[in-house]
């Protein structure tokens, strides 16, 4: 099982997420104008004032009945790795490494994929990125500066042609709004083809992939596609199994245990947006199209229902004598700390309270457990 696969299923039945700046982008409105005039919740903050509650705390016998858990059983359909899909995904990767041939054509018309040298100057004096001896551009495709591909329709195969553009107002570099001349050589017109794996040659793959050749291409493919697809059926199973276990048991959950968990997402989110200069009501309206209380509402309810999760597994875990695996955790927590790049543990349970890390790490136990025992009848697409 991959890392990425296990943290995500660590993220499944976590109810405290990370939020960090990397999450938030500038917010705009529909004319382009950053907006940031609106005044923060006041209610979405966490102080020494607010008392902490957690799983742990509670005798869980009081709130959950169980339903016969090791007597689910449900049908899983699944994607098989074949030869066929190695291959067709293989395709599907070579259409990233486009190849080009020459046509027996003279003159560049509109969507001719041409060949050409430039050699750009501004004021005289040849700059940065404006030269290249050999590109293939597409005519009408826009990829290049306004002008620029228009100059060159209607050249000759030989021909060389300067051609007068001026760079955009809103241009990315230090040439936005400026003027510049583009010496063009129409070098051939040409047209675009692509390889599959039947007609890859080891040179490529080993060119652009790195890798000794076509074979090893497959081969390395092949068993990331069985993980990620391995990954993949393990998740859907964890899914349904809980899926079932809600349907068939009862939870009650402690009012003020959500009140915090809530409260602690909805703090953590405020400051990540206070940070990246943000404000509450924009962000919400501009990324999740909801207004405060439509997100609060939300919320709560994506917050219970990992909650009645969490509180299931772990009375099954009570019940049937199922303990915290200190091993395992140790290496849970590293995992933590690795995939979200933390430099210490006390950084990590700043983010991830050490309690409900360990109520998740046994809950993963618990799954692990019972997908050995229930009766899942897998049936390949």
């Amino acid at each position: 099982m991959s890392e990425d696969y296990s943290m995500k299923r660590i993220i499944g039945v976590l109810i405290t997420f990370v939020f960090g700046l990397s999450l938030f982008g500038a917010t705009y409105n529909m004319r382009g104008e950053v907006e940031n005039t609106a005044v923060l919740s006041d209610e979405w903050v966490l102080d020494e004032s607010v008392k902490e509650y957690e799983i742990a705390d509670y005798n869980l016998s009081k709130y959950v009945t169980l339903g016969d858990l090791e007597g689910i059983t449900f049908e899983l359909n699944y994607s098989e790795v074949t030869d066929a899909s190695v291959l067709s995904r293989i395709d599907e990767i070579l259409l990233d490494y486009p190849q080009y041939r020459n046509i027996d054509k003279m003159t560049a018309e509109n969507g001719d994929v041409v060949n050409i040298s430039y050699v750009g100057t501004i004021a005289g004096e040849a700059f940065d990125g404006g030269t290249s001896d050999d590109s293939f551009v597409t005519l009408g495709s826009g990829e290049m500066i306004p002008g620029f591909e228009e100059g060159i329709l209607g050249m000759n195969v030989g021909e060389t042609k300067e051609v007068k553009v001026t760079f955009p107002d809103n241009y990315y570099s230090e040439y936005a709004g400026k003027d510049a001349v583009f010496t063009i050589t129409l070098k051939a017109i040409s047209e675009e083809y692509y390889f599959t794996y039947e007609d890859v040659t080891d040179e490529f793959v080993q060119e652009n992939f790195s890798i000794g050749g076509k074979q090893e291409f497959f081969d390395i493919l092949r068993e990331n596609l069985t993980e990620e697809a391995d990954g993949e059926k393990e998740n859907a199973a964890f899914d349904n199994l809980m899926n079932k276990a809600l349907e068939i048991s009862t939870v009650e959950i402690p009012e003020e245990l959500l009140d915090y968990k809530v409260l602690t997402y909805l703090a953590k989110l405020k400051v990540a947006i206070n940070k990246a200069g943000m404000s509450v009501d924009v962000y919400l309206r501009n990324y999740y199209g909801q207004t405060e209380e439509e997100f609060y509402a939300s919320v709560e309810e994506m917050i219970g229902t990992s909650l009645k999760k969490q509180m299931i597994l772990a009375y099954y875990a009570e019940l049937n004598g199922i303990e915290l695996d200190e091993e395992a955790y140790g290496s849970y927590k590293n995992s933590f700390i690795q995939y979200y790049g933390y430099n210490s543990e006390e950084e990590l349970y700043n983010d991830f309270p050490e309690a409900e890390l360990k109520v998740s790490c046994l809950c993963n136990q618990v799954l692990e457990h019972l997908l050995s025992v229930i009766n899942i009848n897998y049936i390949p697409e």
